[in-house]
């Protein structure tokens, strides 16, 4: 068993980042292909197995599940399997990835957790009933995702909660690395989910939906099968539950041959009869499926022939009774009967390719030779080969990606293969080479150099992919006697062209992530030929140069492990505790790594070509931000953890915070206040864009600090999370959907706050007439709190989370706009009342108040989170 944590895996055109999950079949990482897109990337590697035999059967399994995975919405689709025997044998396979459990597809790397049906089930660590409306949905999706399988000869043998995703909100059967070929009784699966008579069957996988459907609609572990909950469901939903309950029973019987439902088609067609409202089919109530039908009636009928025949029979049966002996007198040779072998079986093969007629041959390269000898080796021509012959065909044709077609079986209905060819056409040592966009390049010993510099044609069609941006100025040029215009571009503008032009021709098959695009000057012409505007402006002609990387890679190995990896400014990686960048561009490159607690540690390595770099590194601990736990910030500001990704002021933003922004910013002190106010007040008078540059200011000196890293940043709370910190939870959509009164306050629901006896916060009480411009019925009455103005933060009680002053002092500016779709769509809102509020309105936990987004009231201020960064990851990929 190895014990030391692997390598993150090789995958081509992927950036794998860090590991999600494992088993002791393989390890699931978290990934991100050339395109930007999430994905999940499976590794199982040999010496997980106790012999090559199995490992093989496993990678068989997945090779045959991978066409199929695209054919049905219940299937977690395989979008390419991989394999490779060094440095030890493994395979790999690239699937789509989950929702979020939190988010969606909202996918933050730092934080991701895939949302299983496990989590659904425990989403606070309890097991929870789930409405039957839901378990019937869930159950029929799953059944006819297993059927689909079991109709392609598979089983998945491993179904449980945990191995059921939700991707954009649709359950799907993962965790497919034990998917085999139905029958083999290899024990594999998780106890309680696996029926008495063993894994690797249909009727298995559909044993442990039944046993799934059981946890979630009774909210009990499977163990506890048959038994009941406690509570039940009331009235109507009642018989609903009583009627799935019975389906799940013949589902799960232990018994095979008293089963009712066997098959996902059964058990698909029983939970949709429930669900629409019909009497649910059995077979144990009388209903014989169609195929045992047939067999009864077939035996019938074989008992009624062999009846009429049987004296006949047995008059030519040489071992009958009454002949006395076994051979016959008048024929020695009788007991040698010869039985002839019998005549192979062919079937027609088709071969399709696009683009038609590629070179095709088996999958070592070898020709195919059909039933009569000849050399099949070009796609289109129909031939025959003996049924049961296994085939693997490799298609081949200039331009296109060579790729071989998954394992197949001739059959007595013959073999339709059809293949779609991708693009691919790098460039190659000494030939000329045309890019994604049809422009032409000129060897140039280790590099192609296109023949025209980038032209406005060209630079327009990048140009539509940006959100904003004008026409550079053009130049006429000419090329071979053709005009065009070429484009002045600044040397950022070069950049961010081959840049974009690497992607674009990536993903149209004319590079590989083997090669770098850059933009060069073009010294063909000088710049006393261009206009003088354009030199002033540094502007410049650009030719495109194209060049294979001759990769270096870099190992570190970390302690403790989770540090972000950036390389360059950009993060690409976790390491966990070993990062591994096999394909690192030669050359000066500067990684840096940053863990919460911990001191930032930075790294300039200079690689060369084919170089492999090693370094251990044990990161010092420190006074930074951990997120999890109470900590306080270089002002002295308390914050409170709020989940794992998050840590809220306990306090609202004081003067002297304030101030110190102030002076550190060079900006006046008019903006903090228009009346006497000491440091551990409240800061008011402030704008929500005020708010907002406190926030980007405190980030970029604690980062400078090194108090946080590169991924947190303070900003705003937003409205769903200043209402969880008052204890409320609001499903609806938006501020505007959800604004409305609740009857609560952040103590409580007694209203007037002079039924407590303790003052509960800083509002418009009796001594607020005072101020001017406060008349008498513009406050409390009866109601004292010591203060006239702002208090001092923390002078009133917390709530049972710990944070103090959510109602009263000032209201607090929150990050979201309000929504909805009126004419305070974009309208930014605060939350909480404040001291010259009197209403119990101000207070209530659902009301929104909606100032000017410039206003500057005295009863206006903020509180500030600490986030982690969903946005961290860029695109570190060469020019």
């Amino acid at each position: 068993m190895r014990t030391e944590p692997r390598e993150a895996p090789k995958v081509p055109d992927h950036e794998v980042l860090r590991k999600i999950g494992s088993g002791a079949y393989g390890e699931v990482w978290l990934a991100r292909s050339v395109t930007g897109a999430w994905r999940a990337v499976k590794v199982v590697c040999r010496e997980d197995f106790d012999d090559e035999r199995t490992f093989e059967r496993e990678f068989d399994g997945i090779l045959r599940y991978e066409p199929i995975s695209r054919d049905h919405p219940s299937l977690v689709q395989i979008l390419h399997v991989g394999r490779t025997s060094q440095p030890e044998p493994l395979y790999y396979y690239v699937m789509e990835l989950g929702d979020d459990v939190r988010q969606g597809q909202a996918i933050n790397a730092v934080e991701y957790e895939p949302r299983t049906l496990r989590t659904e089930a425990l989403p606070n660590g309890d097991r929870v009933c789930m409405p039957v409306d839901e378990v019937l949905d869930i159950g029929i999706s799953l059944a006819e995702g297993l059927q689909h399988l079991h109709d392609a000869g598979l089983a998945h043998r491993d179904v449980k909660p945990a191995n059921i995703i939700f991707v954009e909100g649709r359950a799907k059967l993962a965790d497919l690395g034990l998917v085999a070929a139905r029958d083999q009784r290899t024990f594999v699966g998780t106890e309680g989910f696996v029926p008495p008579e063993g894994p690797g069957s249909a009727g298995a996988d559909i044993y442990s939906l039944g046993k799934v459907l059981y946890e979630l609609a009774t909210g009990l572990d499977r163990m506890q099968f048959p038994e009941l909950p406690d509570e039940l469901p009331e009235g109507d939903n009642l018989s609903q539950w009583r009627k799935l309950n019975s389906v799940i029973c013949e589902v799960c019987e232990p018994r095979m041959e008293e089963r009712g439902i066997e098959t996902g088609a059964e058990l698909s067609e029983a939970l949709r009869a429930l669900k629409e409202g019909r009497r649910p089919r059995s077979r144990k109530s009388g209903n014989l499926s169609i195929g045992k039908a047939l067999a009864v009636l077939t035996m019938a009928a074989l008992l009624v022939v062999s009846i009429f025949l049987l004296p006949d029979l047995l008059k030519d049966d040489p071992l009958s009774m009454g002949t006395g002996s076994s051979t016959n007198p008048n024929n020695p040779s009788a007991d040698k009967v010869e039985i002839p072998e019998p005549e192979p079986e062919f079937a027609q093969v088709i071969v399709v390719s696009s683009p038609p007629f590629a070179a095709i041959s088996l999958a070592d390269g070898t020709p195919i030779v059909d039933r009569y000898g000849r050399e099949v080796r070009e796609a289109a021509e129909p031939f025959e080969l003996e049924v049961g012959t296994k085939l693997q065909i490799r298609f081949s044709i200039p331009g296109y990606r060579t790729e071989v077609s998954e394992p197949l079986v001739v059959t007595e209905e013959g073999l339709d293969i059809y293949e779609e060819l991708v693009r691919f056409s790098p460039p190659q040592r000494d030939l000329a080479w045309t890019d994604s966009l049809g422009l032409n390049y000129t060897p140039k010993g280790e590099f192609h150099l296109s023949d025209r510099a980038i032209s406005a044609e060209a630079f327009g069609e990048f140009m539509k992919t940006q959100e904003a941006g004008t026409m550079p100025p053009t130049f006429k040029l000419s090329e071979v006697g053709q005009a065009y215009d070429g484009v002045l571009l600044t040397e950022q503008e070069a950049t961010d062209y081959a840049r974009w032009l690497r992607t674009q021709g990536i993903e149209r098959g004319n590079l590989s992530s083997d090669f770098k695009v850059k933009a060069v000057p073009d010294d063909r012409t000088s710049t006393d030929q261009l206009p003088a505007a354009a030199v002033e402006a540094k502007r410049a002609l650009y030719r495109v140069r194209v060049e294979e990387i001759l990769w270096a890679s870099v190992a570190l190995r970390v302690e403790p492990e989770g540090a972000a990896v950036f390389k360059d400014g950009f993060l690409i990686a976790f390491a966990n505790p070993t990062f591994v960048q096999d394909q690192v561009e030669p050359g000066q490159h500067v990684y840096e790594l940053s863990l919460a607690g911990y001191k930032k540690v930075q790294l300039q390595v200079d690689l060369e070509a084919g170089q492999k770099y090693e370094k251990t590194i044990t990161m010092e601990p420190n006074n930074s931000a951990k997120f999890g736990r109470p900590w306080n910030n270089s002002l002295g500001m308390s914050l409170l953890p709020l989940g794992d990704s998050l840590l809220i002021s306990k306090f609202e933003t004081r003067v002297s915070d304030f101030e110190a922004y102030l002076k550190a910013s060079g900006l006046p002190e008019k903006q903090k206040t228009n009346f006497e106010k000491k440091g551990a007040e409240p800061v008011s008078m402030v704008t929500h864009s005020e708010a907002v540059e406190f926030c980007r200011w405190l980030t970029a000196k604690e980062q400078a600090e090194e108090r946080i890293n590169k991924l947190h940043h303070y900003r705003l709370p937003t409205d769903e999370e200043w209402s969880l910190i008052n204890g409320l939870e609001e499903k609806r959509d938006s501020p505007r959907e959800r604004h409305g009164r609740r009857e609560r306050y952040p103590w409580g629901t007694e209203w007037p706050p002079t039924l407590i006896e303790v003052p509960v916060g800083n509002f418009a009480d009796e001594s607020a007439a005072a101020i001017p411009g406060v008349m008498a019925a513009q406050t409390i009455p009866n109601y004292q709190d010591g203060y006239t103005y702002t208090a001092p933060v923390g002078s009133f009680p917390a709530n049972e989370l710990g944070f103090h002053d959510l109602a009263g002092n000032v209201q607090e500016w929150i990050a979201d706009s309000y929504g909805g779709t009126g004419g305070l769509k974009n309208s930014k809102f605060a939350r909480g009342g404040g001291f010259l509020d009197y209403r119990p309105l101000s207070f209530d936990l659902g009301h929104r108040h909606i100032p000017r987004e410039d206003a500057r009231e005295p009863d206006i201020g903020f509180r500030v989170v600490l986030a982690k960064n969903p946005d961290a990851f860029s695109d570190p990929s060469p020019n």
